[in-house]
Parts: C-alpha cells; sequence; structure tokens
C-alpha cells in the first residue's frame, strides 16, 4: 500500500469515528433527575420483589377474612363389599321374605357395590378468638409489606440521587480540566512565539509542555471519572450500562435557593424504617393472642345433608339432615399451648427491643445527615469565597507577567490555585446536594 493511500485510510477512519461519536452524542436523550428517578423506580428488581410482597400480603388479609366465612364440603363414596358380609348384612331380609312382608317395603342394608353422597357445611362462631387474631396478623404483615415497599422505593431513590450528582459533578469536572488544558496551550502558543523572536527561553517553553501534559492527563482521568459515573448512574435505575443519556446541569438559581441557613430539626417518625419495626410489634402481638387461643373454647355450627348409601350413582334414596353445635374445651395438651404463648411473648419482648435500637439508629442518621448538610452549606460559602479570591489573583498575576514582573511559574501556580478552588465549590456544590438527598432518605421523604 502507497503512502497515499495509509493516508487517506486513516484520514477516512478518523472521519468515521469522530462522526460516529458525533452521532451519539446527538442522539442521547436528555435526562433529568426526575425522570432518573422514575426509570430506576420502574426497573428496580427489588422494588418489584416488594411490589409483589405487597400483593401476596393482600391475599393473605383476604385469606384471613374468609376464616370467617362457612366452609361447604361435598363428599361422595363408593364402596365394594364381598358376598359373605352382604349375605350377613342382609339376612334380614331373606327372614321378611320367608315370612310373606313385600320385597319392595325390605331396602337391603348393603350392597355389594354402593355409593354416598352428602354435603357439609360448617359455620365458625368462636375458636378462641383464632379468626380475628389471624386478620390482625394478617392486617400486620401488609403495613409491614407496605412500608417495607416505601423503604426500598426511597433507598433506591437515594442511589439515583447520588450516582445523578456524582455524573453531574464529573461533568463540570471535565469542563473544567478542558478548560484548564485549553488555558495552557494558549500560555504555550504565547511563550513559543517569544522564543522564536528571541524574547523568550527554552526553559519557559518546557515548562508550560510540562503544565500541558498533566492538564491534558487531567482531562483524560476526568473522563473516565464520567464514564464510570455515568455507568454507575445507568446501573442504579437498572437500564443497560452502555446507554447514553446527555444530564440535565444544576441551575446556579437552584443553587442559591437550595442553599439556607435554617435549621433542620430531625424526626424520624415517618420513616418506613420505623414504621415497619411498629408494624412488627403489632404482628407480634397478634401472634401472642393467638397463641392464647388455644386455651379458649371453640364453638361451631354444623350442618348436614345426606343421601342414603345405595346401589346406584343417583340421588334417589332417602334424605337425611341434621344441625349440630359443637362445642370443645381444651384441658390438656401436654404444655403445647403454655410453652407456644410463652415464646410468642419472648418474641413480642424482642421485637419491641428490636424497633427502640432500629428508631434510635434511624435518627441517629438524621442528625448525622442534617449535620453533614449543615457543613455542606458551609463549604459552599468558603469555596465561593475562595473561587473569588483565586479569581481576583489570576487577573492581577496575569496582568503583572504580561508586563513581565512575575515569571511564568507564578501564572502557573496561580492558574492552578484557580482551577483547585473551582474544583472545591463543584465538590462543596454537588456534596450539598448529595447530603440534602441523605437527609430526605434519613427522615422518610
Amino acid at each position: 500500500m502507497t503512502t497515499k493511500c495509509m493516508k487517506f485510510v486513516a484520514i477516512l477512519f478518523l472521519t468515521l469515528c469522530w462522526a460516529t461519536g458525533a452521532f451519539a452524542q446527538t442522539t442521547a436523550k436528555t435526562l433529568s433527575l426526575e425522570q432518573a428517578v422514575r426509570i430506576g423506580v420502574e426497573h428496580n428488581l427489588s422494588l418489584g420483589a416488594a411490589r409483589q410482597d405487597l400483593e401476596a400480603s393482600e391475599w393473605g388479609l383476604r385469606q384471613a377474612y374468609s376464616n370467617w366465612l362457612p366452609k361447604v364440603e361435598i363428599a361422595s363414596g363408593y364402596t365394594r363389599l364381598d358376598d359373605e358380609t352382604v349375605r350377613r348384612a342382609n339376612v334380614f331380609v331373606d327372614m321378611g321374605r320367608q315370612m310373606g312382608i313385600d320385597p319392595s317395603d325390605l331396602k337391603p342394608a348393603a350392597y355389594r357395590e354402593s355409593y354416598s353422597t352428602n354435603v357439609t357445611v360448617i359455620q365458625p362462631i368462636y375458636n378462641g378468638g383464632a379468626e380475628w387474631s389471624g386478620i390482625r396478623i394478617a392486617r400486620a404483615a401488609r403495613k409491614i409489606s407496605r412500608y417495607a415497599l416505601q423503604d426500598t422505593e426511597q433507598e433506591t431513590t437515594l442511589r439515583i440521587k447520588r450516582a445523578y450528582f456524582n455524573a453531574l459533578k464529573n461533568q463540570e469536572m471535565v469542563a473544567l480540566a478542558k478548560e484548564a488544558a485549553a488555558s495552557t496551550e494558549q500560555h504555550l502558543t504565547q511563550v513559543r512565539r517569544k522564543l522564536e523572536v528571541g524574547s523568550g527561553n527554552r526553559a519557559d517553553v518546557l515548562r508550560w509542555e510540562v503544565q500541558l501534559a498533566q492538564d491534558q492527563g487531567n482531562v483524560v482521568e476526568a473522563e473516565n471519572g464520567l464514564a464510570i459515573s455515568k455507568a454507575a448512574l445507568n446501573e442504579a435505575m437498572g437500564v443497560a450500562l452502555e446507554e447514553a443519556y446527555r444530564l440535565v446541569p444544576v441551575s446556579m438559581d437552584e443553587i442559591e435557593e437550595s442553599v439556607s441557613d435554617d435549621p433542620v430539626a430531625p424526626s424520624v417518625a415517618a420513616h418506613p424504617g420505623v414504621r415497619t419495626m411498629q408494624a412488627s410489634v403489632e404482628f407480634q402481638q397478634a401472634s401472642v393472642r393467638m397463641a392464647q387461643s388455644g386455651f379458649q373454647p371453640k364453638v361451631n355450627m354444623a350442618y348436614n345433608r345426606s343421601w342414603e348409601q345405595d346401589d346406584d350413582i343417583q340421588l334417589d334414596g332417602d334424605k337425611t339432615w341434621s344441625v349440630s353445635v359443637q362445642v370443645s374445651l381444651p384441658i390438656f395438651n401436654s404444655f403445647g399451648d403454655y410453652s407456644g404463648v410463652r415464646k410468642a411473648k419472648a418474641e413480642k419482648r424482642k421485637t419491641e427491643m428490636t424497633a427502640k435500637r432500629v428508631e434510635k439508629g434511624i435518627l441517629l442518621q438524621a442528625t448525622s445527615a442534617s449535620l453533614n448538610l449543615k457543613a455542606a452549606k458551609t463549604r459552599i460559602k468558603i469555596a465561593r469565597k475562595g473561587v473569588e479570591q483565586a479569581e481576583e489573583n489570576l487577573r492581577m498575576v496575569q496582568n503583572m507577567y504580561d508586563v513581565g514582573t512575575l515569571s511564568n511559574m507564578d501564572l502557573i501556580d496561580t492558574q492552578l490555585a484557580r482551577n483547585g478552588a473551582r474544583a472545591n465549590l463543584i465538590n462543596a456544590v454537588y456534596d450539598y446536594y448529595i447530603a440534602e438527598a441523605e437527609l430526605e432518605r434519613a427522615l422518610g421523604r
């Protein structure tokens, strides 16, 4: 291949790469924070499992209510007897015939092949409060599932917010690194021109070349950080890691409105974790009542309708029915009921202690998050003052460098200080938003 052909292929390859990147950039979807949260809530597998658990608890409550309803059973049976048994059971039939009794008035007591059918209805009346305790247990289980769903949704939202703000921060870091590299390249061009006309020296050129190499390395590191943070955002949302989005930046007006010195009084009463434990205590209280029902009498009503057992499957035999009220009183159950009650009470006490520990832990998280938010507000104010001072220093040093009273080392150091101050402000702003999201999570909002 000739040199011209190789150059043509290289140019074509670079053009295609640029066109592909430009096309991907233009086709990337715009993604706001609210959209990111909505996508994450829709696709998160943990949330899907929590929704299924809530649905199961809803059906569990319906099942508990169904224990109050009557139970209806239809039973049919088929029996085959040997000839000798049939003969002995029907000996009175033969005796009646010998005595001249009409055979149609004598129904056999047994058939070689016989069928039976009966319908039984049982209506629970009182079973030691077991039915009502079952409903209370099911209600508490539904509360636990509902609050667990809220807790999972809030945790998912916090993960997405963290990832989104980190991606925005890295996006601004990339812009800052590119701006610094462009400024360094501009100064390098100026000192090279000075060297060409004899008013500069080689050391100045080398120093700016070293700084440009460092700035370009910073750009690569910042872009890598941005790519990783965007992949982390996609993972938090539950979409493909290679999915491309254009993030909506936070405006300075929103920052100004968010930063407030108003104190935050932590209150975790609405936190789903606290409510979950409260529902768990209700669950254990109902479990104690369920265990105590084993000592209570049980009263149920039973209705039975049956058709006489005969030699055909048709319901043409004599029909009988009965209604009964069944009462039972437990006397001794080998200490099983007593042990069950003691176990349920111990579980209730353990759950109450765990609920207090969880509430204190969440309150500690809320207090810590509130203090972190307050510290983040202070860091923003300090960082803004730092940027203001660094910009002014850079302006003064730049003027003095232009007239030749300061060396390029002074300018480089001042420029690095200015870039560091701007980076501190970027970190402070997004640390504030992350701290705000963590406080909302700790308060269960």
